[in-house]
């Protein structure tokens, strides 16, 4: 089944339902949110959504909707709050669930500004993985993660709810890292590139092999816009039918050229914010092809590394862990 449905209201002079204080209190207040959706109390979710372009009606013909089409929630698979800054600090409530009418799981989020009013609010059913042949592929390549210090898994795993990039089938086990802090990737507002921890920060080959590829002029985003293409990139044949890609690179950061051998650890260029790509952040994905987006994705396991303080001798970093060599 494939179901889409949005809604995105924007307040404009909203009545105050609660102010947030940190980040613990917005994934509290996130979850009561999806417990009053769940639990079909209208009124009472409405009232965060006051002075909107929807109507309490609206509202309620969604939820009408919703519930005929997927129906109730039955299990949580997982939630995360992430900061951000505009004008004003906000947070967002990301929720990937099991309902019982959809065989797909279902993401709902909730964007809670400081104040504890909405400015987004969506309902959205996501893509089945693609099935790949290579499910259980062993990586042959000595792997290790292509950074240095602490950095936070945006998008990683195997599953819909844990990585975007699941139903592609040449990034089906595709990774994005960036550098958190306090739920955040910024400082400051976060409207500039050269506030977000993970901006010019080294990024490194994570194995053995030639550059085969690289693109290094792609200009670097604003905050929040991004193009079509994959930014800055390089590409490393570790010469066993892997190929290493590391994209969204910044702009005239990469230091090596095609031809060259280059060997694990090595500095391949910075974290940027270019392609398609909103904040900086590194794009990181195996394939048994050189080009790029013409290939199958390979899953790419990592060695001696850790995973939230825990070191794993071999595996597949997940969806929200905070990993380091």
């Amino acid at each position: 089944m494939r179901w889409i449905i949005i809604i995105i209201p924007f307040c404009l002079m909203c009545s105050v339902p609660g102010s947030i204080q940190d980040a613990d209190e917005a994934l509290k207040k996130g979850r009561e949110l999806s417990q009053m959706l769940d639990e079909g109390k209208i009124n009472s979710l409405y009232s965060h959504f006051s002075e909107v372009d929807y109507s309490l009606e609206q509202l309620k013909s969604f939820l009408l909707r919703l519930d005929d089409t997927i129906g109730q929630e039955e299990t949580l698979l997982n939630d995360r709050i992430t900061r951000g800054y505009s004008s004003e600090v906000f947070y967002k409530y990301t929720r990937y669930s099991r309902y019982e009418n959809s065989d797909e799981p279902v993401r709902t989020i909730f964007g809670i500004r400081e104040n504890g009013q909405l400015y987004e609010f969506s309902v959205k059913t996501l893509p089945q993985p693609h099935r790949s042949r290579f499910s259980e592929y062993e990586t042959k390549t000595k792997l290790s993660l292509p950074f240095e210090g602490r950095w936070t898994v945006i998008w990683g795993g195997r599953t819909s709810n844990t990585n975007n990039h699941v139903g592609s089938r040449d990034q089906r086990f595709a990774y994005d890292f960036t550098i958190m802090h306090d739920n955040s990737m910024s400082k400051g507002d976060g409207s500039w590139n050269d506030q977000y921890y993970a901006y010019s920060k080294p990024i490194t080959a994570p194995g053995n092999g030639i550059i085969v590829k690289v693109q290094n002029h792609e200009p670097e985003n604003k905050i929040g816009e991004m193009t079509k293409t994959p930014g800055n990139y390089v590409v490393i044949d570790h010469q066993n039918g892997e190929f290493s890609f590391l994209c969204h690179l910044k702009n005239g950061s990469v230091p090596v050229v095609e031809g060259e051998y280059v060997v694990a650890g090595q500095r391949v260029g910075e974290c940027g914010n270019s392609g398609h790509s909103t904040a900086p952040g590194l794009h990181y994905h195996l394939q048994n092809t050189s080009i790029i987006f013409d290939g199958e994705g390979l899953p790419a396991q990592f060695q001696n590394y850790f995973a939230n303080g825990v070191k794993i001798s071999r595996g597949e970093p997940n969806w929200n862990e905070v990993v380091k060599n």
